[in-house]
C-alpha cells in the first residue's frame, strides 16, 4: 500500500479487520464499531479467500469509512 506519510503520523488508531479473526461477524459491523471506537484508519485483510469475496466486503465496509472520513490508501504494485 502507498498512502502519504505525514498523514499517516496523523493516525491514532489504526484497525485491521481480518476476516478469519472476525468469523461471522459482518466486517462492516466490526468497521463500524472500530469507527465508534476512534480508529481514523481501517485496513481489511483476508489471506485466505477469493478476490470476489474481497470485493465484496470491500463494497460493504467503504460506506462505513466514507462516512466517517477514513481515507482511502491506493495499492501499488
Amino acid at each position: 500500500m502507498r498512502w502519504n506519510v505525514a498523514s499517516s503520523c496523523a493516525w491514532h488508531l489504526y484497525v485491521i479487520v481480518d476476516l478469519a479473526a472476525v468469523g461471522q461477524r459482518d466486517p462492516a459491523a466490526v468497521g463500524a464499531a472500530a469507527v465508534r471506537g476512534g480508529a481514523d484508519a481501517i485496513q481489511l485483510r483476508d489471506k485466505s479467500g477469493t478476490a470476489e469475496r474481497l470485493v465484496e466486503t470491500v463494497q460493504r465496509l467503504l460506506p462505513v469509512t466514507r462516512r466517517a472520513g477514513i481515507p482511502r490508501a491506493a495499492r501499488s504494485r
